[in-house]
């Protein structure tokens, strides 16, 4: 099962208030405190959707961590929603506030994260075939090769499905289209073709010469 984007709960909590109820501020105070050193701090409205927003960001950094082969479509939801929010920011009047900035930069945090995720994931498979060849013949004499091949595909894989799944719903919206079009099963099934291809790609170039 597909996960939830998890920063799409602030997100539509502020469209439903901006849409629905105009009148709300998000600078009204919700409620005031008094802290150990005697000060008074007002929470509005803003303070707990970032707050929010941090805690499940947190989380959904952690979900798209986990091992398991749905990881990349969960982390490509949340690239959707970061490139839902961005649109919105940049094209609504209505979300042009720091409060929204700063929601739309979290979810940028999300799409840095796959970036580092990628990163990670070509290690690890790097690592795998050269502690694997020390000790099996399985790769050959080209397994330096065939680490690198590996490596730099997931890398690229990643960052492919990062740029597709954030970017795709901008330039939807920019040719007129609904941004909504670009769900998660037809990104999923882009960049799972695409990532074949990109495989390919690679391997034809670092292995040119040796093993092709």
């Amino acid at each position: 099962m597909v996960g939830f984007p998890l920063l799409l709960i602030p997100l539509a909590i502020y469209n439903i208030i901006v849409f629905l109820m105009p009148d709300v501020s998000f600078t009204d105070p919700l409620v005031k405190l008094t802290l150990m050193s005697g000060a008074e701090w007002t929470v509005t409205l803003s303070d707990v959707l970032l707050t929010l927003a941090i805690l499940l960001l947190l989380a959904e950094v952690i979900k798209g961590a986990r091992p398991g082969a749905k990881y990349l479509t969960d982390h490509l939801l949340s690239l959707i929603v970061f490139g839902a929010a961005a649109a919105e920011f940049v094209l609504w009047p209505k979300f042009g506030t720091s409060t929204y900035f700063l929601l739309t930069a979290l979810a940028l945090v999300d799409f840095l994260s796959g970036l580092a995720l990628g990163a990670i994931l070509g290690a690890v498979g790097f690592v795998r075939i050269t502690v694997w060849s020390a000790f099996s013949p399985m790769y050959g004499e080209h397994w330096l090769l065939i680490a690198w091949t590996v490596a730099l595909s997931l890398v690229m894989v990643v960052l492919w499905g990062s740029l597709i799944g954030s970017l795709l719903p901008l330039l939807l919206r920019r040719v007129g289209f609904d941004p909504a079009t670009s769900s998660a099963p037809f990104v999923a099934t882009l960049v799972d073709v695409t990532g074949l291809v990109i495989y390919f790609t690679v391997a034809s170039v670092v292995l040119r010469g040796t093993m092709l």
